[in-house]
């Protein structure tokens, strides 16, 4: 209800909404009354999915719904959002070096690419990257 009441402001550029990647599943499950790639692509064509991966073969598993079930004209956007260390319990994805983080990043392609409503990743934070590109 409230991003209907944002989009709706005149003259506002076009939104990309930035959703979890459990909305879409809990509201399938029905513990959500909305939440459904469905229900944001209603109100905005461009959705970004907020990966929660903790490793980097769960980057396509954790987002594969919301790419298949993305009505037409939908363009999902997944985030892969980077620590800047290698703890284990955090539920963040991570990178030990990167040459991992770009097998990763290479892999969730390869895995997405021919599903239409796939735009794309954003990595975040871009500083992060720079960092692990500087570490010998």
């Amino acid at each position: 209800d409230k991003l209907k009441k944002i989009t709706a402001i005149k003259n506002i550029p076009p939104v990309t909404v930035a959703i979890q990647d459990f909305y879409h599943e809990m509201a399938d499950a029905g513990k959500l009354s909305a939440g459904k790639i469905a229900d944001f692509a209603k109100i905005s064509p461009r959705i970004a999915v907020i990966n929660s991966a903790n490793l980097p073969s769960q980057l396509p598993e954790k987002v594969k719904n919301e790419l298949i079930s993305a009505p037409k004209g939908a363009e999902i956007l997944t985030v892969i959002p980077l620590s800047t260390h290698s703890a284990v319990d955090l539920k963040r994805l991570r990178r030990r070096n990167l040459n991992d983080f770009v097998r990763a990043v290479d892999n969730f392609n390869a895995t997405v690419k021919n599903i239409p409503a796939s735009g794309g990743v954003i990595l975040s934070p871009l500083s992060v990257i720079y960092y692990m590109s500087q570490e010998k």
